[in-house]
């Protein structure tokens, strides 16, 4: 009688604990609790401090996979609007949807305003000509006196981790494991070695693990661009020394 060959599949939610995808968050707190070995040190611990690090993590490179865009609102009179509630930080480029133009992007609200305060003229035009970000605000000029519909690019707040199969947001699956690990190790051990001396072996040992870690990332990422240089006016609806 022939012998008959069979397969076993692999479980998809024990192969997302034990499996080769490391980057999960059940596997994430796995390995975190097997380095630190300290019972006081939950399992909702380690994740609220893996999303925190994420965020953080998120916060200091452009992650190509968090790149987001959305329309923000400018209404009659007011110089500022809020950034879309997903904004994490690198404001990219904006575009006026109205006029459609692409608008001078400014590093700092110092700048945008320059020698001269063109907020004490209004357009009726909603020809928003240059813009800047502060904090979740983001400032144009000149004011307008009709609405003005703005696209913004940026990079969005990563998705925090909350199911055993979820990932981390953004990250790059070969560089995830070690950036979160190696942070979240570090902040551990810097509580538990507290008192200890001045010498922290472990908390310097993750410290330097995720250093090199986040400069792996930044390698890999590469460096995030700025649309800031001005459409070219060639029709000339509104040169710049028009509002300045």
């Amino acid at each position: 009688m022939p012998i008959q060959a069979s397969v076993t599949l692999p479980n998809p939610a024990v192969a997302a604990r034990r499996g080769p995808y490391a980057d999960t968050a059940a596997a994430l707190i796995m390995e975190i609790a097997d380095m630190v070995r300290d019972p006081s040190v939950t399992e909702a611990h380690i994740l609220r401090l893996l999303n925190r690090a994420l965020l953080d993590v998120a916060g200091r490179v452009g992650l190509p996979g968090l790149v987001a865009e959305n329309t923000v609102v400018v209404e009659p009179g007011e110089s500022s609007t809020d950034l879309p509630a997903d904004y994490h930080h690198g404001l990219t480029e904006v575009v006026c949807l109205t006029t459609r133009r692409r608008v001078r992007l400014f590093s700092s609200l110092r700048e945008l305003d320059g020698p001269a305060d063109p907020r004490v003229r209004v357009h009726p035009s909603a020809l928003v000509l240059a813009v800047a970000q502060s904090g979740s605000r983001l400032y144009v000029r000149p004011v307008q006196s009709v609405p003005a519909v703005l696209l913004a690019r940026y990079f969005r707040l990563p998705r925090p981790m909350e199911a055993d199969t979820d990932k981390p947001d953004g990250l790059p699956p070969h560089l995830a494991p070690e950036l979160l690990v190696s942070r979240v190790c570090r902040d551990l051990f810097e509580g538990l070695e507290e008192g200890l001396g001045e010498k922290k072996v472990q908390t310097e040992r993750f410290a330097a693990r995720f250093a090199a870690a986040m400069a792996d990332l930044a390698a890999f990422v590469g460096v995030a661009g700025r649309l800031d240089e001005p459409v070219p006016d060639v029709l000339g609806f509104c040169p710049r020394e028009a509002w300045a």
